[in-house]
C-alpha cells in the first residue's frame, strides 16, 4: 500500500470527500438486554488534507516486482556527463544509472509525488534541468503545481525541495519549459500563455515576474539569450530582456500550410537552421539570422512520392525532433508513418530521408524522442502500449537505424514479487516468504515460492535467498496460495494451496526447500498454527475442523477431525475461520449459518493438541457471509474484535483470557473506508483497516472502546500499464519493530514506518463562525486528555492544510481569530498534540469575518451646570471605533434631533443652551464603516447661578476722595456691580450707594466711612441674580458726618 496526504486523483476530484460520520456505541449487559451506556460521536464536516507531520505510516522503501519509471514516458534527459538518465512518466520522476557504452539504463530511484503529499496517480508531465545541473523543475500532470528537486551530481539522485503553483494549469500534463542560458529565468509554456519566473540560483526557488499571452507552441532560447522562439499558427520571434526576462514580439513568420500543432523544435548547433515538427503538416524549415534573430521560412519538407505512398506530402503527425551534436542528422518520431525517421541535414538546411523504423506495437506513439549527449543512441518513448515504452537505436555505417534494445514497464525484476497470492513473515521478522510469479510475460505459468531476508535492520531493503518453483514438486495444478504460516522456530513453512497443504523446511539462512504435501478431498478453507508450532488446525469445505501434528521433520499427521456432534447448543456446524488466543489455550471456530455467526470455543490440550468443547456464543447481529469478517483476540484489552467488510463496521466483545469465554458486545463503530482487510499492531494498541485507496486508524482502548484516529491515503506507484488504481495491501507487522511490510499483489512489498505511539485522534467537529471583525473556531475536545491544540489558517488558494500557517496554540477548544480582514474567507484546520505526538489535520472549516455596526453607547448621563449641560457615556469596546456623534433635540423624539457635535471623547459640554429650556441628547458610536443605533436619551435644563463674589477689592483714600477698585467678574451675562455703604461695620445694615458697570469708583464722600462691600449682579431669564457680598473693606475716616460706603455687583436686566 502506498500512502499520501491528499485524495486519489481519479477517484476524488480536487481532494473532496463527502461528509461522513463515525459512531462508537458502548453496550453493557443488563437484564438479558444490551443497553447503551455511552455514546461517542465523531463527525467529518469537510475534507482533510494530510500533511507530512500527520502521517501515521511514513514511506521508507519499495521492493519492486516490476521495473518502474517506464510507464507512459513523457520526457527523457541524459546528464551532460553521460552517467545518469531521467524520465518523467505516469509513475513519477525516474532516475537511472546510464551506461554510455551500451545505452542501457538501470533504475536508481523513482520519485512518486504522492510521497510528498500530492494526489495519486500524479505523474510527471515534463521537466527541465537548470544549466548547472543542480536543480530539476517538473510539472505534475493535470495539475497547477510545479515541483522542484535538487540533484546530486555524483550519485545522480534527486531530493524533493518544494513546489509552487503555476498561473497556467498544466492541461495535458506536458508543458514546454526552458531555462535561460544565464540560469536566471525559467519559462513555462502551456496553451496560449508563457509564465516567466526569476530563479534564485542558490536555492532554486522561483518568483513569477510575468504571465504573457503568446498564442502557444514550443520554446527555444538562443545561445546568447537574446531571442526566444515559439510556434503557434506562426513562428514567433521574441526579443528577450536579459535583466528582467521580459519578452517583446519582433517577428511573426508565416508558415504554409499554417501550423496546427507543435511536434517539437530542433535547432542545429550553430543555430543557423530551426526545424519545427507539426501535426499533421510535416517538418517546417527556417533559416535564422544571427544578427537580429529573424527567421526566413524555407518550406515544409516532403518525401518523394514513392517513398511514402500513404502520405506523399511528407511525414505526418510528427511528435518530436532532435539533432545530433554534429548537426548533420535530424531524427523525428511520428505516429503517422514510422516510429523513428532519420534525415541528413544539408548545408542549406535541406533534409534527405535516410531511414524509417516502423512498429506495429504503437497505436498512438511514440510521443517523444531524445538523443544521448554524444549522439550515439536515439531513444523513442511514450507508447500507448504500457509494456513497451522506451526503445533505442544506433545509426550504422550505411546511415540506417539498428535497434539496440528496449525497456518495458513490465520488465520483471524476477524476484517473486509480482502476482503474489500470499506472504508470510517469520516470528522474529528476519525473513519474508512469498508465493508469486514472474511478471514477464504476464501470462507466464512460471510460479514459485521465494524466500527473502527482510532487511528489518536496513530500512526494509529485501534480499532474495532462494526460490522453489511449483513445477519442482509437481504443483502445476496449484493456481493460488491462500495463506502461509511460519513455525515459531523458523524451521518450517506451511501453505494452504489449492487442494493441498504444503510443507517446506527452512534452514538457518532462511532458504526454503520443499518437504511434503497432503492432498485433501475438499479444499482447505483456513488454517491456524498453534503458538508452539506443534499443531496445525485447518477448516475445509467438507465442514471439518482438522487437527494435524507437526512432526520433527515438519511433516503433518492428521490426529482428529471434528465434523458433527460438536457440543451442546451447536445445532449447525459450518466452520470457516479459526481464532486462537495468543497463548493457544483456547481455539474458537467461527461458524456461519445464513449470515448469523456462532462462535464455538474449545479448550486446547497443549500436549495432544486435541480440542475439548466449552461453549457456543451466538452473536446478536446479522453480520453476513463469514468471508467478509475478520476476527482477532487481544491480550492487552481483553477483547475480541470483529471487522465486518460487508457492513463497514467494527465491534468489540468482552473476552476472558482465563476461561476463553466471549461476553457481551462492548462497542460498535461505523468505518468510513471500504474495508478489505485489517491488522492489529504488535502492541495491541491500534487497529488498521485497509481499502484499495486508504487506511483507517483506530485506538483500541482499555475499556473496550474503539477510538477513531484518522485516515491516511495511499502513496501511489505505477500499477501495470493502466496507470490507474492502487492495489490492496496486506500488512505484515514484525514484533518489536515499528516497520510495516505492505504486500501488493502485483506491485511488490512496500515498507513503511510508524512511531512507537500513533498520533492522537484528529480533532472532530471543527466549525468556524464569522463575527464582528473576528472568526470563532471551535472543536470537540480530544479523546486523549491533556491535549494542546494547534490552529492553522489559510486565506489563499490552494486551500490546503499543508500550505496553511499556524496561528495559535491553545488548551481550550475555542479560538477567536481577529487577524483576518473583514470579508476574506479563511479556512481553518486543527491538530492535537499529546505527549509530543501530533494528530492529523482536522477537516477544514471556513468562515469570513463581518463588520457589524458598533453597539449603541451605554450609561448616558447628563450633568446640569451654570449655563451649560454636559452629557457623558461609557466607552465602547470596538477595536475599530472612530468617534461619537452627539445629537440634540427639543422634544423627546430621536428622529427629530440634529447633530450637535462629533468627538472622540466620552463626554461633551453644550455651552449653547438657554435657561429654563429642556434639551434632549442622544449619542451614536461610529467606526470606519458604519454607525450604531442612537443611545437612550437623556434630558435636562441648564442652571443659572449668581455671579461670583467680587474679589481684589482695594480702597484708597486721598484728600477729599476715595478710590474703590476690584477685579472684573468673568460671567458673560454680568450686568454690573452695586456698592453698599454703612457707618457701622455691619454688612447686613449697609445701604446701596452706587451701581457702576466698571470696576472703578471715585467719589468725594462726606461724613464718617467705616467700610464698603461689593456685590456683583447678573440677569437670569430677565430676573436679577446677585452674588454674595464681598468681604468688608474696613477703614475709618470722616468725610461728611453720618455716611459709610460699600459695594455689590449685579446682573444686567
Amino acid at each position: 500500500m502506498t500512502f499520501h496526504f491528499l485524495a486519489h486523483w481519479l477517484r476524488v476530484a480536487l481532494g473532496v470527500i463527502p461528509a461522513m460520520s463515525r459512531r462508537c456505541s458502548f453496550f453493557a449487559a443488563h437484564s438479558g438486554q444490551s443497553k447503551i451506556k455511552a455514546l461517542l460521536v465523531f463527525a467529518l464536516l469537510g475534507i482533510a488534507f494530510l500533511p507530512a507531520t500527520a502521517q501515521f505510516l511514513k514511506f521508507k522503501y519499495v521492493n519492486r516486482g516490476m521495473q518502474e519509471g517506464f510507464e507512459y514516458v513523457n520526457a527523457l534527459w541524459i546528464s551532460p556527463d553521460n552517467k545518469f538518465a531521467y524520465t518523467s512518466s505516469d509513475a513519477g520522476l525516474g532516475v537511472f544509472d546510464y551506461n554510455a557504452t551500451t545505452g542501457a539504463m538501470v533504475v536508481n530511484e523513482i520519485h512518486y509525488l504522492e510521497m510528498y503529499g500530492f494526489k495519486e496517480p500524479t505523474g510527471i508531465g515534463n521537466f527541465v534541468f537548470s544549466q548547472d545541473g543542480r536543480f530539476v523543475y517538473a510539472s505534475g500532470e493535470t495539475s497547477t503545481y510545479m515541483f522542484i528537486f535538487t540533484r546530486d551530481a555524483v550519485t545522480g539522485k534527486l531530493t524533493y525541495a518544494g513546489n509552487f503553483s503555476a498561473t497556467t494549469k498544466m492541461y495535458g500534463g506536458a508543458p514546454n519549459m526552458s531555462i535561460s542560458p544565464d540560469d536566471k529565468f525559467l519559462y513555462l509554456q502551456q496553451g496560449a500563455y508563457v509564465d516567466i519566473y526569476k530563479r534564485n540560483t542558490v536555492d532554486g526557488t522561483v518568483t513569477q515576474t510575468a504571465h504573457v499571452y503568446t498564442q502557444g507552441g514550443g520554446l527555444y532560447i538562443s545561445n546568447d539569450g537574446n531571442y526566444l522562439y515559439q510556434a503557434s499558427r506562426y513562428m514567433h520571434v521574441y526579443q528577450r530582456d536579459q535583466n528582467t526576462g521580459g519578452l517583446t514580439l519582433v517577428q511573426q513568420q508565416p508558415v504554409s500550410p499554417a501550423l496546427l500543432g507543435s511536434g517539437g523544435m530542433a535547432v542545429t548547433p550553430d543555430e543557423k537552421y530551426i526545424f519545427l515538427g507539426s501535426s499533421p503538416s510535416g517538418i517546417h524549415r527556417f533559416q535564422r539570422n544571427a544578427a537580429n534573430g529573424f527567421l526566413t521560412y524555407l518550406g515544409t519538407f516532403s518525401y518523394p512520392t514513392p517513398e511514402n505512398k500513404n502520405n506523399p506530402t511528407g511525414p505526418s503527425s510528427v511528435m518530436a525532433l532532435d539533432i545530433n551534436p554534429a548537426g548533420t542528422r535530424l531524427y523525428a518520431s511520428a505516429k503517422g508513418n514510422g516510429n523513428v525517421t532519420s534525415y541528413a541535414i544539408g548545408a542549406d538546411g535541406s533534409l534527405t530521408l535516410l531511414d524509417r523504423k516502423n512498429s506495429n506495437r504503437y497505436f498512438n506513439g511514440p510521443f517523444g524522442l531524445s538523443l544521448s549527449n554524444d549522439g550515439k543512441f536515439i531513444y523513442e518513448f511514450g507508447s500507448a502500449e504500457g509494456d513497451l515504452t522506451v526503445k533505442y537505436f544506433t545509426e550504422n555505417v550505411n546511415s540506417k537505424l539498428d535497434s539496440v534494445g528496449l525497456f518495458r514497464l513490465g520488465q520483471s525484476l524476477h524476484r517473486g514479487l509480482t502476482a503474489m497470492s500470499s506472504t508470510a513473515m517469520s516470528k522474529d521478522g528476519q525473513y519474508v516468504y512469498t508465493a508469486g510469479s514472474s511478471s514477464i510475460p504476464l501470462n507466464s505459468n512460471e510460479r514459485y515460492f521465494t524466500s527473502f531476508r527482510s532487511g528489518l535492520s536496513s530500512g526494509g531493503v529485501m534480499e532474495e535467498i532462494n526460490r522453489v518453483t511449483f513445477d519442482s514438486f509437481g504443483g502445476t495444478n496449484i493456481t493460488w496460495v491462500n495463506e502461509m504460516a511460519v513455525s515459531p522456530d523458523n524451521k518450517y513453512l506451511y501453505a494452504n494451496a489449492g487442494m493441498s497443504l504444503l510443507v517446506f523446511t527452512l534452514d538457518a539462512s532462511g532458504a526454503m526447500q520443499y518437504q511434503s504435501q497432503i492432498q485433501l478431498a475438499q479444499a482447505p478453507r483456513r488454517m491456524s498454527l498453534s503458538a508452539d508450532g506443534k499443531f496445525l488446525y485447518v477448516t475445509a469445505d467438507d465442514n471439518s475442523l482438522r487437527t494435524y501434528s507437526c512432526g520433527a521433520t515438519g511433516d503433518l499427521t492428521l490426529i482428529n477431525s471434528l465434523t458433527a456432534n460438536i457440543g451442546a447448543g451447536v445445532t449447525d456446524w459450518l466452520p470457516v475461520a479459526i481464532v486462537q488466543s495468543p497463548d493457544s489455550r483456547f481455539l474458537t471456530a467461527v461458524n456461519e449459518i445464513d449470515g448469523y455467526i456462532f462462535l464455538v470455543t474449545f479448550q486446547r490440550d497443549a500436549t495432544t493438541g486435541l480440542l475439548q468443547f466449552l461453549r457456543v456464543t451466538n452473536l446478536p447481529t446479522h453480520y453476513g457471509y463469514n468471508g467478509n469478517l475478520s476476527f482477532s483476540l487481544n491480550d492487552k484489552t481483553k477483547m475480541l474484535y470483529i471487522v465486518n467488510k460487508n457492513n463497514k463496521d467494527l465491534h468489540s466483545y468482552a473476552w476472558d483470557p482465563t476461561t476463553g469465554a466471549i461476553g457481551a458486545r462492548v462497542c460498535s463503530v461505523n468505518a468510513v473506508i471500504d474495508i478489505q482487510n485489517s491488522s492489529v499492531t504488535p502492541s495491541g494498541s491500534y487497529l488498521i483497516l485497509n481499502s484499495r485507496y486508504e487506511s483507517e486508524f483506530y485506538e483500541l482502548r482499555a475499556d473496550g472502546g474503539i477510538a477513531y484516529m484518522g485516515i491516511q491515503e495511499k502513496v501511489g506507484g505505477a500499477s501495470w500499464s493502466s496507470g490507474g488504481t492502487s492495489e490492496l495491501e496486506t500488512f505484515m507487522l514484525p514484533a518489536n519493530s515499528n516497520m510495516v511490510y505492505a504486500c501488493r499483489s502485483f506491485d511488490g512489498i512496500w515498507i513503511y514506518q510508524y512511531e512507537d505511539k500513533f498520533p492522537p485522534a484528529t480533532p472532530q467537529k471543527v466549525t468556524a463562525t464569522g463575527g464582528d471583525k473576528k472568526i470563532t473556531v471551535s472543536w470537540e475536545p480530544a479523546v486523549t486528555p491533556g491535549a494542546t491544540y494547534h490552529v492553522y489558517r489559510s486565506t489563499t488558494d490552494p486551500y490546503t492544510a499543508s500550505l496553511a500557517t499556524e496561528i495559535a496554540q491553545t488548551t481550550a477548544t475555542t479560538y477567536v481569530d481577529t487577524g483576518t480582514p473583514v470579508g476574506v474567507v479563511a479556512y481553518y484546520w486543527v491538530t492535537a498534540t499529546v505527549s509530543g505526538s501530533t494528530s492529523m489535520f482536522s477537516l477544514s472549516a471556513k468562515a469570513a469575518a463581518i463588520d457589524l455596526p458598533p453597539a449603541a453607547p451605554q450609561n448616558v448621563t447628563l450633568q446640569t451646570g451654570d449655563k451649560f449641560l454636559k452629557v457623558s457615556w461609557a466607552t465602547n469596546g470596538e477595536s475599530d471605533l472612530k468617534n461619537y456623534t452627539v445629537y440634540r433635540g427639543f422634544i423627546n423624539d430621536p428622529s427629530s434631533s440634529g447633530i450637535l457635535a462629533t468627538t472622540t471623547s466620552t463626554s461633551y459640554t453644550d455651552l449653547t443652551v438657554d435657561y429654563d429650556k429642556v434639551y434632549y441628547y442622544w449619542i451614536v458610536a461610529n467606526d470606519s464603516q458604519s454607525a450604531s443605533a442612537k443611545s437612550l436619551g437623556v434630558s435636562g435644563k441648564a442652571a443659572d447661578g449668581p455671579p461670583a463674589v467680587p474679589s481684589g477689592i482695594n480702597l484708597a483714600t486721598a484728600d477729599k476722595y476715595i478710590t474703590l477698585t476690584w477685579n472684573a467678574n468673568s460671567e458673560t451675562d454680568l450686568a454690573g456691580y452695586r456698592i453698599y455703604k454703612n457707618t457701622m461695620p455691619n454688612a447686613g445694615t449697609a445701604v446701596l450707594y452706587s451701581s457702576p458697570t466698571t470696576t472703578l469708583l471715585r467719589r468725594r464722600p462726606s461724613g464718617l466711612w467705616k467700610g464698603v462691600l461689593l456685590l456683583a449682579t447678573g440677569c437670569r431669564q430677565n430676573r436679577p441674580s446677585k452674588s454674595l457680598k464681598s468681604g468688608l473693606q474696613r477703614f475709618a475716616r470722616r468725610f461728611d458726618p453720618g455716611h459709610t460706603y460699600g459695594a455689590r455687583s449685579y446682573h444686567r436686566r
